[in-house]
């Protein structure tokens, strides 16, 4: 399952890098001149923070970063649940059906906010 999960993130990261790169530069930027308390780990993409309600900054992080960290979270949690679901054995529960039971859903670059 490692390898396969490994392969789809790449895969996803290789499609849309650019826009990835400019995105986390834009979260960088925000992070650095924020007046906010922003975790500095919120900008290092192999971090992940959760959330448990959306933090007062998010809005102010500008929209097309924005999107597209919620895009790349969107795509990590489908890759995720879709390797967990092919893992799982028969009857067990499966990851889908935990995680997209209304799961509300965006991040700061690997942040999760449920």
């Amino acid at each position: 399952m490692s390898a396969e999960l490994l392969s789809r993130q790449s895969a996803w990261l290789k499609s849309n890098m650019d826009p990835y790169l400019s995105a986390l530069t834009g979260l960088n930027e925000f992070v650095a001149t924020a007046t906010y308390s922003i975790p500095s780990r919120i900008a290092f993409p192999n971090e992940q923070v959760t959330f448990t309600t959306e933090p007062e900054w998010w809005s102010e992080v500008p929209s097309d970063v924005r999107f597209m960290v919620e895009q790349a979270a969107t795509a990590e949690l489908s890759i995720r649940s879709e390797a967990y679901n092919a893992a799982a054995p028969t009857g067990a529960v499966r990851a889908g059906a935990v995680l997209g039971g209304g799961l509300a859903m965006a991040a700061a670059a690997g942040a999760v906010f449920l």
